[in-house]
């Protein structure tokens, strides 16, 4: 994977993950306010009922209360004068009186009341969300129990509205960033892909490349110390090369030294070799056979000299 590609895909799962964890967190705060609140609204709707049925208890009389525990009074008209779906349930659990569909269980809620306390529970009736609060209403040796529901099903399509248009806020701001640091990343890489394509072109061979130099940043820093190292390459190379040839020069200027007093020397040696010569004759061509072996002697003795000069040393002194 490429640098560029990188770095986007590891912003954009950066900025992915803290952004759904963030619109987590407000979601979830919102949810459990607006519970809190929904919450609230059921316990003082419970109360005001409770309130309600003691009123009546007060107007009725106790025997009213015993006889509609019993199932001889009917205490429907009370539940004109509630707020909220109510229902009410005899110390056994059987249904004096509701207001919810004729389906709904509400017998296994008892259990869990207790006397001087409001519980509550979160029940999916026809397909829609009630926030039932349960308590005891107790009067002389009677009691009941007052359950209220409030239909919540708004706060909960609310939350779902809520998490759509997140998730259409967060598909939008995931575009919107993908171009963003799709171009900080071009940006970016710029410079560092010229760099590639520059040591691409020095490898094969040109060593006058060079990148352009701009900001202070630790890319254009690494842009100006390649530009350095290139320079220090072609000065070497350039050196390499002048010494390549002047070797070459000089291979050339000692084989024609050798090839003038090798000549003579074979020469004379053919004649002296192949004809008879007189006295005079021989010690002249010996002589120049021993003149040119003493010219090559010292070509060799000065080549050794220039050999053992290249391995020194040499302290320049002013």
């Amino acid at each position: 994977m490429k640098l560029g590609a990188k770095i986007i895909v590891s912003i954009m799962i950066f900025f992915s993950v803290i952004f759904l964890f963030g619109g987590y967190v407000l979601i979830s705060y919102f949810y459990e306010v607006t519970m809190e609140r929904e919450v609230e609204r059921a316990v003082e709707q419970y109360q005001y009922n409770k309130f309600v049925v003691q009123a009546n208890l007060i107007t009725k009389g106790e025997n009213w209360f015993a006889g509609a525990v019993d199932g001889q009074y009917d205490i429907s008209s009370m539940a004109s004068d509630m707020n909220g779906t109510v229902a009410f349930l005899a110390a056994d659990g059987s249904i004096l009186f509701s207001g919810f569909p004729a389906k709904t269980e509400l017998s296994g809620l008892f259990a869990d009341a207790e006397p001087d306390m409001v519980s509550y529970w979160f029940m999916k009736i026809n397909n829609r969300t009630f926030l039932l609060t349960m308590g005891i209403v107790a009067h002389g040796n009677a009691s009941v129990y007052l359950i209220t529901g409030v239909d919540v099903e708004k706060t909960q399509e609310q939350q779902a509205q809520i998490i759509r248009k997140f998730g259409a806020v967060y598909a939008m701001a995931v575009g919107i960033g993908f171009f963003l640091i799709f171009g900080i990343s071009f940006f970016i890489t710029r410079p560092i892909k010229q760099l590639t394509a520059a040591t691409k072109k020095i490898a094969e061979g040109d060593y006058g490349e060079r990148v352009a130099e701009s900001g202070s940043d630790e890319v254009s820093q690494l842009a100006r110390n390649f530009n350095r190292m290139a320079e220090a390459v072609n000065e070497k190379m350039q050196e390499l090369s002048d010494s390549a040839r002047q070797k070459e020069d000089f291979v050339a200027n000692f084989a024609h030294e050798l090839k003038t007093p090798l000549t003579s020397m074979i020469g004379y040696a053919d004649r002296i070799y192949k004809k008879e010569l007189p006295r005079e004759e021989q010690k002249k061509a010996a002589w120049y056979i021993w003149n040119e072996g003493m010219r090559l002697e010292s070509l060799s003795l000065k080549l050794m000299d220039l050999t053992i000069l290249n391995h020194k040393d040499f302290c320049l002194q002013d």
